[in-house]
């Protein structure tokens, strides 16, 4: 299994480690049980086209959508704005039971989303909290975004 996929899943779970080592173990299952990730058609289950004879990818997409399936990752399309970015934040929050802390996005922010605009959110908005969004790449022209501990604080 790529370090990348088990770091993120470690990272993300920091408030569920008994979800972490599910996933994570469906994962490890995926090498020798194709019906961890296909469907009956044959096609990887999730909607998402992927190299299904491409293991690594496989896993590591399986833990990102797992991840998205239970709500501890956001996936919106690059044309978003940044109303749904504070919408998505808010509610993992939320699901990882994060009372008291939450974004409000500023209305005088209306710069078009990107990257930059996930780093304007942990310079600005989340500086003072234990926490930071994660902005995860996944080739695609939709951002994968989630929460996790700042440990450089």
């Amino acid at each position: 299994m790529t370090l990348e996929i088990t770091s993120i899943i470690n990272s993300i779970c920091f408030k569920h480690p008994e979800l972490a080592s599910s996933i994570l173990s469906e994962i490890n299952l995926a090498e020798t049980d194709s019906s961890i990730y296909l469907n009956d058609d044959g096609e990887y289950k999730f909607d998402r086209f992927i190299d299904i004879d491409d293991i690594a990818e496989v896993k590591f997409f399986l833990g990102i959508d797992r991840l998205l399936d239970e709500g501890l990752l956001s996936e919106i399309d690059w044309k978003s704005d940044l109303a749904d970015v504070e919408y998505c934040i808010n509610l993992m929050f939320k699901l990882n039971n994060i009372e008291d802390v939450s974004v409000e996005i500023p209305e005088d922010w209306d710069e078009e989303l990107s990257e930059r605009s996930f780093a304007d959110i942990n310079e600005n908005l989340l500086n003072n909290t234990p926490y930071q969004i994660l902005l995860i790449d996944i080739d695609s022209d939709s951002y994968v975004f989630g929460i996790e501990l700042n440990t450089l604080k």
